[in-house]
């Protein structure tokens, strides 16, 4: 590969997987980006079971080298997807505390994904939930024990990547202490090096 190709490896472009004609502009130009400028993948936000999958494999017929295409399936295929199931927010299996079923729900996220054409997940929230004025963590954290998020997320990636699908703990640790949206502004974590470590 040339160095330009192995930039291009480097970046993943944000589409959505609801229908769109192939002449269109969206189309020609997610087009050029697969097999000119040779992007090495796809983050899909939003769209529907079957248009995602013949997105999906008509983009890696596009691509000489394989597309990495994830998402971010935090409650399941479903919270990206529309048709696959969605499940309740992650603190859910922390009120249950069961490894059983957070190793389900990886499984049914995974089995779904794969099936779209998905391989890799921004999922689980790991985020140790311990400040009640977060605006952004709240219920997509397991808990407030960091012994349970560990154990429960633990199990969810188990789930995934037994059946295929990349897991991706996330956030930056100490994130469930926020008291800001992480989306829109950049919070400050006012913590001591042994605290984030543990």
């Amino acid at each position: 590969m040339t160095l330009e190709e192995k930039i291009g490896q480097m970046v993943a472009c944000r589409y959505s997987g609801n229908f769109v004609n192939k002449n269109s502009e969206y189309f020609q130009n997610l087009n050029t980006l697969i097999q000119k400028q040779k992007i090495g993948g796809l983050i899909i936000f939003g769209g529907a079971v079957y248009e995602t999958a013949i997105l999906n494999n008509t983009f890696q017929e596009l691509a000489d080298i394989p597309l990495l295409i994830a998402s971010d399936f935090e409650r399941g295929a479903g919270n990206q997807i529309d048709g696959a199931i969605l499940f309740p927010p992650l603190m859910s299996l922390g009120a249950a505390d069961s490894e059983d079923l957070a190793y389900m729900m990886g499984k049914i996220t995974a089995l779904e994904g794969r099936a779209l054409g998905i391989h890799m997940t921004y999922a689980p929230v790991v985020d140790v939930n311990i400040n009640p004025d977060n605006p952004i963590i709240n219920t997509r954290s397991i808990g407030e024990k960091p012994e349970q998020v560990g154990r429960i997320g633990q199990a969810f990636i188990k789930g995934c990547q037994d059946y295929g699908l990349i897991a991706t703990a996330k956030h930056f640790p100490g994130h469930g202490d926020t008291d800001l949206d992480s989306h829109s502004v950049l919070p400050n974590i006012e913590a001591d090096r042994e605290r984030l470590d543990t």
